[in-house]
């Protein structure tokens, strides 16, 4: 089997089979069995890193992050002590990304609704025009005046366009390192359709015999000469040269 995997040129997958282990990591959680305690868990030299408080992103994301994390930590915290013994690293780095925020503590509920009522679902239109802090207009507060000015409730739609079933939403911008990839995937996919010409279909004659290309008449981006060409005009006989964007056979 060894030998078979180096002539293919394949890398063996090696899976290790632990058993009777009293502590694990999941994700981001640590479980220990043997005393029933968890805590959160990080990869040996992994430090947490957010967005800055003054980036460019949409205000709730910016005034929701702190608490998200301040929720999540107590949720991977079994106890208090190991609530306070993690936060320092989390305090540091929002800290660092300019957050005046510290981590708390936050006791279970004593209780959990075991209510079985479900709520009826609503069908929701959701606007998520792209937030930048150098567009000075509140563009979320301006459409819903618009949603409001175009959508009475004596109009005929207004079931379907008011404040209840349209929501609006910021979305984030993609940074520059984004747009280049993006920009970059689609020459290299050009460059590799260049290269793939031979897989794909050059002509669709009936007959390839009778091909005026010699089976290329699907070929695109074409200069071609066509001579002796007479003018219906005086009769004279001239030489005409052109290029075509698409496939030859279309021009």
């Amino acid at each position: 089997m060894l030998a078979d995997a180096r002539e293919d040129h394949s890398i063996p997958l090696n899976i290790t089979a632990q058993a009777n282990q009293l502590s694990t990591n999941f994700l981001d959680i640590t479980f220990d069995l043997s005393n029933g305690t968890c805590k959160p868990y990080r990869k040996p030299n992994e430090e947490p890193l957010y967005i800055n408080q003054h980036s460019n992103h949409p205000p709730p994301i910016i005034r929701e992050l702190p608490i998200s994390v301040n929720k999540r930590i107590n949720s991977l915290s079994c106890n208090k002590e190991v609530f306070y013994n993690a936060a320092p690293l989390y305090n540091h780095t929002l800290k660092h990304s300019n957050f005046d925020f510290r981590l708390h503590y936050e006791s279970p509920p004593t209780h959990r609704n075991t209510s079985t009522r479900q709520n009826r679902q609503r069908n929701v239109i959701w606007f998520n025009p792209p937030y930048s802090k150098n567009v000075k207009t509140n563009v979320a507060r301006d459409f819903l005046r618009l949603l409001d000015k175009h959508f009475p409730p004596t109009h005929k739609l207004y079931s379907i366009f008011n404040r209840h079933t349209v929501h609006i939403s910021y979305s984030c911008t993609g940074n520059m390192k984004s747009f280049l990839d993006k920009h970059k995937k689609i020459i290299l996919q050009k460059h590799t359709n260049r290269l793939n010409k031979d897989d794909e279909k050059l002509c669709n004659c009936r007959q390839r015999v009778n091909c005026p290309t010699e089976g290329k008449c699907l070929t695109r981006s074409v200069v071609y000469k066509a001579r002796e060409v007479t003018s219906t005009d005086d009769n004279t006989t001239q030489t005409y040269i052109e290029v075509t964007a698409n496939d030859l056979k279309t021009r």
